[in-house]
């Protein structure tokens, strides 16, 4: 049987942790050599809303069955229900030389501990003692850290209890407290006999804890160790509560698309595409999410030969011909974003291969994304199973270019003189239950503007030229623009100065700079969506063989370059056609 030794502080520090780490203590068969026996548990929150942060509070009574019994508890691993969670970011982080020197300031206090302990068991007395729960700085990779003192005399107890995610499993929190102390100083041996504890939902107005959003059944379990006898001590059911009020919980993600870029939006190529999600924070988590691609968007057969197999993403060895973008991810538990590197992954009974999202940081998750092809035609993607996890924002970026997964059918810019218009499919769930579904448009990055030209009267000497220039949806504004006429069309300038140029926004002043070409510049600096320029009766006129065949009754389709130029300092080229005829 191991010595008792001296430690700083009060068993009433492992009570107050033990019931934090260890809810439902111990759901775990019954030993015939069992020295400590957890024979009550509780665990207890003043809401039972879902998604609320409320005061979490929970009790423990333990035995020590024989005389004599010098054992005590040594270490405890909670394993908390999935979504039960506390925020660390939400609360300042008590610094270790403050926590250390018993100064931590108020802000950063969580919770309070209480604990019934037997001091010179077995005839000794039973005292109380209580303690103070700050929040932690953090240490590589923890999930949270809490720092309890306890006020002991003649010296006082520092213990910490640092948290871990369940990266592996249902990502909920595990909780370790291990060394417990066996003595306080200056007293003697002890033994626990009660503990509780309670963490603050609120602290300094700001919301600390999260209970889950769902409002199925929520079990934790835990383990416990002696210092003398090997093996997990015994001790009654897991502690279980359900959530309510599901349908109270708000629920609306927003979902944002965009495809493509300078170059690569034309039929046949291979656009970048980005995704992002975002949610408020009070939401019900996110359970699930399906996207439905539109039939301009289909995959690139060519890059989608290497993918990353099951026991390579197990081991961290996806080769590097699998990788076709990068994710990121951020929630207000965390304090810096979660990154990492997209993969083509193994999908069973599938055409093409799914992705992996591998996002690494202080919890490293990885998302998996099936995909599959309906009908024949139409690229879908489908996420289930997200744990119930509080996140800001998901953003996902797959490369375009040779090695692009993604390839445009049709022009992504314009459907004719038109810009296209497209819409995805797109379908969340909620750990609440809720479910929404929308047609968001995709947004299509690197489009030039559509022109359009319009010829009346061109036989004679009052031709009418109009001219209209309409910027992408998803472009900046045009702040200036030219206009070469083509042959067999000239201005006649002195009238062309008088062009009437209309816009949405800044005022375009036109100026002919020869027989064929019109500058047309905007007079501040941001620019208009469309741009207007009508050439006055007379302005332009047909020359040489163009003209004689239009007066003869002809019509000819006559080729204007536009080029113009964004606020960006974009340029882009463009033809608009113009139709002659006599009338």
């Amino acid at each position: 049987m191991n010595q008792r030794k001296p430690l700083l502080g009060g068993q009433a520090l492992a009570a107050l942790v033990l019931s934090m780490l260890v809810p439902g203590v111990l759901a775990l068969p019954a030993r015939a050599d069992h020295t400590v026996v957890a024979t009550d548990f509780a665990l207890t929150a003043n809401d039972h809303q879902a998604g609320a942060s409320p005061n979490a509070s929970s009790w423990t009574t333990l035995t020590y069955p024989g005389l004599p019994n010098t054992d005590d508890i040594k270490k405890t691993i909670g394993h908390f229900a999935p979504g039960m969670l506390a925020n660390p970011e939400a609360v300042p982080h008590c610094k270790q030389e403050l926590y250390l020197a018993d100064a931590c300031p108020a802000d950063t206090r969580i919770g309070e501990s209480v604990a019934r302990i037997h001091v010179l068991p077995p005839a000794g007395p039973v005292i109380e003692e209580t303690g103070r729960i700050y929040n932690q700085e953090l240490l590589a990779g923890e999930a949270g850290r809490l720092g309890i003192i306890v006020d002991t005399a003649p010296t006082k107890t520092f213990l910490t209890a640092p948290f871990y995610v369940r990266t592996t499993s249902d990502y909920g929190l595990d909780g370790v407290l291990d060394d417990l102390p066996r003595s306080i100083a200056g007293i003697g041996d002890i033994q626990v006999l009660h503990l509780g504890f309670t963490l603050y939902g609120t602290v300094q107005g700001r919301n600390f804890t999260r209970g889950p959003t769902s409002c199925t059944l929520k079990l934790s379990t835990g383990d416990g160790y002696a210092y003398d006898h090997p093996g997990p001590i015994s001790g009654p059911g897991p502690s279980t509560y359900t959530p309510t009020g599901c349908e109270k919980e708000p629920f609306k993600p927003t979902f944002d698309m965009s495809v493509g870029s300078r170059g690569t939006t034309g039929e046949r190529q291979h656009p970048p595409m980005t995704v992002r999600v975002t949610q408020q924070p009070g939401e019900a988590g996110i359970l699930g999410n399906g996207v439905t691609l539109p039939f301009e968007i289909g995959p690139h057969l060519a890059a989608l030969g290497t993918v990353c197999t099951n026991e390579q993403l197990a081991a961290d060895a996806c080769p590097a011909g699998s990788r076709v973008g990068t994710a990121n991810a951020t929630s207000p538990f965390l304090a810096t974003p979660l990154n990492g590197p997209v993969y083509l992954a193994q999908q069973q009974g599938v055409v093409i291969p799914g992705l992996v999202a591998d996002l690494k940081g202080r919890v490293p998750i990885k998302i998996r994304i099936g995909s599959q092809i309906l009908g024949g035609r139409l690229i879908k993607s489908t996420v289930t199973g997200v744990p119930d996890l509080p996140v800001a924002s998901f953003t996902l970026n797959l490369d375009g270019g040779d090695k692009g997964v993604l390839e445009s059918k049709f022009d992504l810019c314009q459907s004719g003189r038109k810009h296209r218009n497209m819409l995805a499919g797109v379908d969340f769930s909620a750990h609440s239950g809720a479910k929404i579904a929308s047609k968001p448009r995709i947004a299509v990055e690197g489009c030039g503007p559509v022109a359009t030209a319009s010829l009346r009267r061109a036989a004679g000497r009052r031709g009418i030229l109009k001219v209209t220039v309409e910027r992408h949806p998803d472009a900046e504004n045009i702040s200036a623009m030219t206009i070469t006429l083509p042959r067999g069309m000239n201005l006649v300038r002195s009238k062309a100065r008088r062009s009437v140029v209309s816009a949405d926004g800044a005022k375009f002043i036109a100026r002919p700079k020869s027989a064929r070409r019109l500058d047309v510049s905007a007079s501040a600096k941001q620019g208009s969506k469309r741009v207007v320029v009508r050439l006055r009766r007379g302005a332009v006129r047909l020359t040489g063989k163009v003209r004689r065949m239009v007066r003869k009754g002809a019509t000819r389709k006559l080729t204007l370059r536009v080029v113009t130029v964004d606020t960006a300092g974009e340029r882009f080229v463009s033809n608009a056609t113009a139709k002659a005829k006599r009338r």
